[in-house]
């Protein structure tokens, strides 16, 4: 696997490939870095790379949901986001690192992690032009 960093300040944008497509990609400083693809219409499962990896990301759960992602192949979860509504979700790692994902704007359509609840590691924010993140510290891989 390898590993991929962005500064801090970096700005990610994405972007749908084709109108009424469910295939995105991710772009930092107007390279691209990342796809994402759903594999039906309605489906539960997409599919991406970044950094030269592959992910899968099952949506799961009704009254309870949660997306797991995993690398590969491999029939063990790396990761699983338990979705909340009414307050901040939470990701999870199989290594134990938690972060918390939850609006930081009522005005304005941003949510961001944060680690810990408390140090914000990443905003992100719908444009007319697609979707953007501002990164503030991470390392994938």
């Amino acid at each position: 696997m390898s590993t991929l960093q962005f500064a801090a300040g970096t700005k990610l944008t994405w972007n749908q490939k084709e109108m009424l497509s469910q295939k995105y990609e991710l772009s930092a400083n107007g390279k691209s870095v990342g796809t994402l693809s759903w594999m039906k219409a309605l489906g539960t499962l997409a599919e991406g790379t970044i950094g030269g990896t592959r992910y899968t990301f099952k949506r799961s759960g009704f009254w309870k949901p949660y997306v797991t992602v995993r690398i590969g192949d491999s029939l063990q979860d790396e990761a699983r986001m338990d979705l909340h509504w009414m307050n901040d979700s939470i990701l999870v790692f199989r290594g134990g690192a938690r972060f918390t994902w939850g609006m930081t704007s009522m005005w304005r359509q941003e949510w961001s992690f944060k680690l810990l609840g408390f140090y914000l590691i990443a905003s992100y924010s719908t444009t007319d032009g697609g979707a953007e993140t501002a990164v503030l510290m991470a390392t994938i891989g």
